[in-house]
């Protein structure tokens, strides 16, 4: 791969399409992102607007946490065993699998989970233990996760006081 671009393209490849940012009581910090990355594209399918909510402004954090949601190694072949699962018409009908099972059929290889927490650790974050091996869990400030991924991230409320913070453009890679 082709140095800082090349491992960017292979997160992305890594990634479902799925990156879950939450705010808590986390253990982390460090200082804010640098510039922001070259030659990004935006992870298709990643962007979950806030629904019926006002933007209220830029989020900033000095710890807050995110997921990447590694995907499987062969998404297809788990798609049409998951549905066997629930015809009545298939030998594998009802015929469950364990969780080690499951997770050493179609569990991202560790090499694509190494460069993910490599790519993290990059941007600046703590990668934290995850008991799935279909996560990536990190810890760093607001900015360092917004600059991870090429985003913003904004505080965003709702009627009945719902809030939280929202990526307020879909990640690139």
């Amino acid at each position: 791969m082709g140095g800082h671009r090349g491992v960017r393209h292979a997160v992305a490849a890594a990634l479902t399409g799925s990156v879950v940012l939450s705010v808590g009581v986390v253990a982390g910090g460090g200082t804010d992102a640098g510039a922001a990355p070259e030659a990004t594209v935006p992870i298709a399918g990643s962007y979950l607007r806030a629904p019926n909510a006002t933007d209220l402004g830029p989020y900033a954090a000095s710890a807050m946490g995110v997921e990447v949601v590694l995907a499987p190694s062969d998404g297809s072949v788990m798609t049409q065993e998951l549905a066997a699962l629930y015809d009545p018409s298939s030998p594998s009908y009802h015929k469950w699998l364990t969780r080690g099972a499951f997770a050493g059929r179609f569990a991202s290889s560790a090499s694509v989970r190494g460069s993910v927490v490599d790519y993290l650790r990059q941007q600046g974050l703590k990668v934290v233990a995850s008991a799935s091996p279909f996560l990536v869990r990190a810890v760093g400030t607001s900015a360092r996760v917004a600059g991870a991924f090429g985003t913003t991230i904004d505080n965003y409320g709702a009627a009945k006081s719902h809030c939280g913070c929202w990526s307020r453009s879909s990640p690139t890679s």
